[in-house]
């Protein structure tokens, strides 16, 4: 019996020294793949991970013109203190509200009224169309079609001009921020 206690006392040492190993090689396991897949993880990304570039995507005509633009500068120059009132709001796609103001009776026709010293017309919301070709068009007080040509556009800047071939006004408005 003694040899089988002998025995059994190297069996146990000989089985806890297994435990042992199997634990440090399960540890020294576990931290080496720890290691390589932080090492993988670090040296993975490349440069060009680095510089994503975000496109900056111009708004349409459509979406500049929304919102109400004031007249700045005339065929005629600066605009008067007058026709600087007068203004073209864009509410929507579709929908054209417009105020024409004016300082001399003598251009002044039906449908304007004296306020201070400026006459303002009583142009109600109209639709309008915005072509491809940047025409902007809309029915006239006198019946038939205003047309307006979009020669540039910005977020804060509209150039127009308006009228025939043989007498176009150009008008250059800036928007109300």
């Amino acid at each position: 019996m003694k040899f089988s206690n002998k025995n059994s006392s190297f069996y146990n040492l000989f089985g806890k020294q297994q435990k042992i190993n199997r634990y440090f090689v399960s540890t020294h396991l576990l931290k080496s793949l720890f290691i390589f897949s932080l090492t993988l993880s670090l040296f993975n990304c490349s440069k060009d991970d680095d510089n994503t570039i975000i496109e900056n995507i111009e708004p349409t005509t459509q979406q500049l013109l929304i919102g109400k633009w004031f007249y700045s500068i005339t065929s005629n120059g600066e605009a008067s203190t007058c026709v600087a009132q007068s203004y073209f709001n864009f509410i929507d796609a579709q929908t054209l509200e417009l105020q024409r103001v004016i300082d001399d009776f003598g251009l002044a026709i039906f449908g304007f009224d004296l306020v201070g010293d400026c006459w303002f017309s009583n142009y109600p919301q109209v639709n309008y169309t915005l072509n491809e070709d940047n025409d902007i068009q809309f029915p006239s007080e006198f019946g038939g079609t205003n047309t307006l040509k979009i020669v540039s556009i910005s977020e804060t800047k509209l150039v127009l001009t308006e009228g025939s071939l043989e007498d176009t006004a150009i008008l250059i408005l800036t928007k109300d921020l």
